[in-house]
């Protein structure tokens, strides 16, 4: 198997092997994003401080930025500068490889998994399936990206309908499986692969999911180059059909009798509390200033999906006065769009303070905006979506958005339905904030 070099000594020259060192070119010209893997979303103490760190020396004024997959990103990397960020990552027990390119993506897990009282906690779970999958040959030579996520409860958290293999755990320790689902620009949900099946064979089944898509992705046509795209063109039965087989297979070689399974592990009774992050801007500064009043207690912050961080065991009154502030808050999930992504149409900022301005500070109607049809913030399962686009305007083209409504968050298999095309910033905010006021949140 070819894996990349990393930390990496020098930039390699092919797309391809940038990609799976989790880089990409800005639409600045000499900048890079560096995007960091957080398996679950979960990092130590340790390694918070080492990331606030080296974004305070390599990008001083640049935040951090959450991503919808528990990964953190690094803006304004120079090219000199990513083999010191890297080798910074590393020393850490941190990783890029794999957090973008024709792999599997980073693993994620619902941010309440082993804290709420209904939810198990799966990480030894997420760590078999790391340890397996890191062995597989051809892992980095997929047609396309890959995502698994896990949930801890039926509730769903780890929006299964929306990845390509989605595993939820049901109360008597099975999981039930959905699969080949995906979004972007023609989003489709995905379907159940298996009603419910032991923990013991949930790798195995992975395994046969990674070569079935190895086998018949699409590598000629990257827009139809996913496992959902597979299924769509074999069909559901037959799809059913082949994975099954590719399951059997990879049981028999396992010999997954002959190992401990991972156990999920209940979960402690512990405080919560939620952060959520304005456009998923996390100021270096102020995480610092919550890393020393954590200091070196049992408390956990752990990554969300929606540009939310989550703290658990630590009470609220003993926080710095600016986070005591920042706990809840409207839930609004917008892609750093146009003010550092090549493909991105407009920027996100304008509309998503315009957005804020018009929802109560405990709204929690979950709003996501994209700047393009992409739809990188996951706008079409959003309770209100809107999608950037340009239109031209007395010989101007300015930002106009699509907005969309109704969508199950990935946690069922309901996309959110087109409302509105083309309004301008300030009629795209308000309508949001009217459709808001009929909703009601999840």
């Amino acid at each position: 198997m070819i894996s990349p070099d990393f930390p990496c000594a020098t930039v390699p020259v092919e797309t391809a092997a940038v990609r799976l060192l989790g880089l990409y070119e800005q639409c600045q010209k000499g900048f890079y994003m560096q995007r960091v893997k957080v398996y679950g979303g979960r990092l130590q103490t340790i390694q918070w401080r080492a990331l606030a760190q080296l974004a305070q020396r390599l990008t001083p004024g640049t935040p951090l930025h959450l991503t919808t997959r528990q990964d953190l990103e690094f803006h304004n990397v120079t090219l000199d500068q990513i083999p010191i960020l890297q080798k910074g990552l590393a020393d850490a027990g941190l990783t890029t490889v794999g957090a973008c390119g024709d792999t599997l993506r980073n693993i994620t897990q619902c941010p309440c998994g082993g804290a709420c009282s209904q939810s198990d906690d799966l990480t030894p779970l997420l760590d078999a399936i790391c340890a397996a999958t890191s062995q597989w040959n051809d892992l980095f030579a997929l047609p396309r990206k890959f995502k698994i996520s896990l949930s801890g409860c039926t509730k769903a958290c780890g929006r299964p309908w929306i990845n390509d293999l989605g595993f939820v755990a049901l109360p008597d320790g099975h999981f039930q499986v959905i699969g080949a689902g995906s979004l972007g620009a023609r989003p489709k949900t995905g379907i159940e692969l298996y009603p419910r099946i032991p923990i013991q064979e949930v790798v195995p089944l992975i395994l046969a999911a990674l070569r079935l898509f190895h086998e018949e992705g699409d590598r000629e046509h990257r827009h139809k180059a996913r496992l959902r795209h597979v299924r769509e063109r074999m069909g559901d039965t037959d799809f059913l059909h082949r994975l099954e087989t590719l399951f059997q297979k990879e049981k028999a070689a396992i010999s997954v009798n002959s190992a401990d399974p991972p156990k999920a592990s209940p979960p402690p009774q512990t405080s919560h509390l939620t952060f959520n992050i304005a456009d998923g801007e996390l100021n270096p500064e102020h995480l610092i200033e919550l890393l020393d009043a954590l200091g070196d207690g049992t408390a956990r912050l752990t990554v969300g999906f929606e540009h939310d961080l989550h703290l658990y065991g630590f009470e609220a009154q003993k926080l710095p006065r600016s986070w005591q502030a920042a706990i809840g808050g409207p839930r609004i999930i917008a892609c750093p769009g146009a003010r550092f992504c090549s493909s991105a149409l407009v920027e996100t900022g304008p509309i998503a303070q315009a957005v804020r301005e018009q929802l109560p500070n405990n709204s929690r109607v979950l709003v996501c905006i994209s700047g393009c049809p992409n739809g990188c913030s996951h706008p079409t399962v959003a309770d209100i979506g809107l999608v950037g686009r340009l239109k031209k305007v007395d010989g101007q083209r300015l930002p106009h958005f699509d907005a969309y409504a109704g969508g199950g968050h990935g946690k069922t298999p309901v996309l959110a339905e087109r409302m509105e095309q083309a309004l301008p910033l300030q009629a795209a905010a308000e309508r949001v904030g009217r459709l808001a006021a009929e909703r009601k949140p999840e």
